[in-house]
């Protein structure tokens, strides 16, 4: 409801910009608008009309139309990627302890 009131205060004002989407703050004390447009847009009056109607802080945010379609959407998984097949090797130091324990226990078990 209000997306599309918002997206006639947006033709009755003729700013080059398409609202994608809106929501509310958890607390319903702000409403962010998502909207996508080539350049910068001076949406003041806009927010002045949203205001009146909506008594509540007014937030646009513009998204880049190249790398998102919705801002509510989940990330793909696809995207990430673990490589589990590099192992993880720590310096000969770390096993200076280990090595020497070993050497000791092959020396006692060789004297017996």
């Amino acid at each position: 409801q209000l997306l599309d009131v918002c997206r006639t205060k947006v033709q009755q004002r003729g700013l080059p910009m398409h609202v994608v989407d809106a929501e509310y703050q958890f607390d319903r004390h702000k409403l962010t608008f998502f909207f996508e447009a080539e350049g910068r847009i001076d949406f003041r009056e806009l927010v002045r009309d949203l205001f009146s109607m909506c008594k509540t802080r007014i937030w646009m945010q513009q998204l880049d139309k190249t790398t998102s379609t919705c801002p509510t959407a989940p990330v793909p998984s696809s995207t990430v990627e673990i490589d589990y097949g590099t192992p993880i090797i720590a310096p000969a130091s770390e096993f200076s302890e280990f090595t020497h324990y070993n050497d000791t226990s092959t020396d006692d078990a060789g004297s017996s």
